[in-house]
């Protein structure tokens, strides 16, 4: 059996001496959107509007230093630490890299944006698939392994 996939891998291998590339498979319609680096270097591509007013940020500031579930129980130091999120937004000084985070993930779910997203990191199995590293978007309480998404 081994030899047999051997001697099929070689003999795909001397013919590949003999093919001559159709150049109508690099030209198919799909890569007509697709430009140069050239093309690339002399375009500016227009910019998208990414700011949010400040009445979406005070709603999902809201929601990130003190919504939780009904019957939800987090930890004493998790309350602080979301009560300090909250303050620091309402305040809008010493907005830290997660609570940034955490309020651009909160407003890309809850306005309905329009634009695709790529959630990454190890932690994305509780979310939906959507470039956010947001394992800081989520809270467990100490009692019960139940997550609550921020």
């Amino acid at each position: 059996m081994k030899n047999d996939a051997w001697d099929k891998l070689m003999q795909c291998l001397g013919k590949s001496d003999d093919h001559t590339p159709d150049v109508r498979e690099w030209l198919i319609d799909s890569w007509k959107s697709v430009r140069s680096p050239m093309e690339l270097e002399r375009e500016t591509l227009p910019q998208k509007l990414t700011a949010i007013d400040h009445q979406a940020v005070e709603t999902v500031s809201q929601k990130l230093g003190s919504a939780v579930p009904e019957g939800f129980v987090p930890h004493k130091n998790l309350e602080r630490i979301l009560a300090r999120r909250k303050q620091t937004v309402d305040s809008g000084k010493n907005i830290d890299w997660a609570t940034a985070e955490a309020l651009a993930f909160s407003n890309t779910i809850a306005g309905g944006h329009d634009c695709p997203c790529l959630w990454t990191g190890c932690r994305t199995r509780y979310l939906l698939s959507a470039t956010f590293s947001p394992p800081r978007s989520t809270v467990q309480q100490n009692l019960h392994p139940t997550k609550h998404p921020r």
